[in-house]
């Protein structure tokens, strides 16, 4: 149950790079995605040994806030990374 929800955040990563890199002319790096932030944060996003890395809270993305994360985390969080 919980597997398609974390496939579904990956997806959206994956549609809102394209969407930016189209709206910006760029061509973004590699981005990992990780689901073991821990805490009161849904999502953070920085460079980790040189490569751009989104974490995102798996317990969040497990309960009634998934959606938030899926609209409002996920593009905010890849929107840091092109900056």
């Amino acid at each position: 149950m919980y597997a398609n929800r974390f496939e579904q955040v990956q997806a959206k990563v994956q549609e809102c790079i394209t969407k930016g890199n189209n709206a910006l002319g760029v061509t973004l790096p590699s981005v990992e995605v990780r689901f073991d932030l821990k805490g009161r944060s849904a999502g953070k996003a920085g460079l980790r040994n040189g490569k751009l890395v989104v974490w995102f809270n798996g317990d969040m993305v497990r309960d009634d806030r998934f959606q938030h994360i899926i609209n409002n985390t996920v593009p905010h969080e890849i929107a840091h990374s092109f900056c």
